[in-house]
């Protein structure tokens, strides 16, 4: 309950009823595109300062080592579980989408931890970089081995790390650890001081187009099941890793919102080119109009309450 005072949640939820009361609210594309760029812009250049003043901690390395792990085993255990059920196409697909991550679902979450006044380390946004890639590209291997077609693994690789958003990311990242606490100062206003209220804007944004989503969603019922079943796995899965190397709190929480994320901005991206006979309305309806909506109102307090009765604050 209290994850649903936080305004940003609210706007969200505000921004997909509207669509169910025919309200004709709707943001401009190029706002909605902006606002993108700028939270990742944001959120790596925020974590590449915070690196500058705490630099590189061991903990930091494990929080790396798992969202890798965490990545690859997703996209290896959705795709396998799903090849009998659907096309290997769109197995490998939804595979990819839930070992990836979802960078806005993380940026709720570290501004959850800024309302609680939780410190985090700001290298955790070099894990969200990290996780983008590997699910990409394993299910895609997968998929070519039992399709018999090539795999074009250099253009695969270069559209997982080089796509805008992990770019932007990363280059934020290195231009904030590299100018530091000057940086920091030089830009307090739009990075600092603006963020969460344009969050807010952007989260309801985000609400209107999962609506519009949800309403013209056509799906087999066990798939949708899938789309509340896969994100807590996920979790599960990196809330075990914690507590095996004995991650802190608010570091474990942000490898467990990443490891319950679903892409739906940098995975369509890739696919589009890498796979594309998979079915788009499958991964884009379950990462955007059930995992999203699902992790920011209950998945994320949820997590939080769980990692607060294994870890220490």
């Amino acid at each position: 309950m209290e994850m649903l005072k936080e305004p940003a949640i609210l706007f969200f939820i505000l921004g997909m009823a509207s669509v169910f009361f025919n309200t004709k609210l709707e943001i401009p594309n190029g706002l909605s595109r902006f606002l993108s760029l700028y939270f990742l812009f944001a959120i790596g250049f925020k974590g590449g300062v915070s690196l500058a003043k705490s630099g590189v901690e061991v903990e930091l390395l494990w929080c790396m080592l798992g969202g890798v792990l965490l990545s690859v085993s997703q996209a290896l255990l959705i795709s396998l579980g799903l090849a009998k059920l659907l096309p290997r196409a769109d197995a490998a697909a939804i595979g990819a989408t839930y070992g990836s991550v979802s960078a806005v679902t993380f940026v709720a979450g570290v501004t959850w931890l800024e309302s609680l006044q939780m410190p985090y380390l700001g290298g955790m946004t070099a894990v969200l970089a990290l996780m983008e890639a590997p699910a990409i590209v394993v299910a895609l291997l997968w998929y070519n081995r039992h399709s018999g077609r090539p795999s074009h693994l250099k253009a695969l690789l270069h559209e997982s790390f080089f796509n805008p958003s992990v770019y932007l990311l990363m280059g934020s990242l290195i231009i904030g650890l590299i100018s530091g606490p000057f940086g920091r100062d030089s830009v307090a206003t739009f990075v600092f001081d603006l963020f969460r209220g344009l969050l807010c804007f952007f989260l309801m944004d985000l609400g209107i187009r999962s609506g519009h989503v949800v309403k013209k969603m056509e799906l087999p019922a066990w798939l949708v099941v899938g789309g509340f079943v896969f994100p807590i796995i996920g979790a599960s899965l990196a809330i075990v890793w914690s507590y095996v190397v004995g991650l802190s709190a608010p570091q474990a929480f942000l490898l467990t919102t990443l490891g319950a994320g679903a892409s739906y901005i940098a995975v369509p991206a890739a696919l589009q080119m890498a796979i594309p006979e998979a079915r788009s309305g499958l991964y884009l309806t379950l990462a955007l109009g059930i995992t999203f909506p699902f992790n920011i109102t209950v998945g994320l307090p949820l997590y939080w309450w769980v990692i607060k009765q294994l870890l220490p604050l």
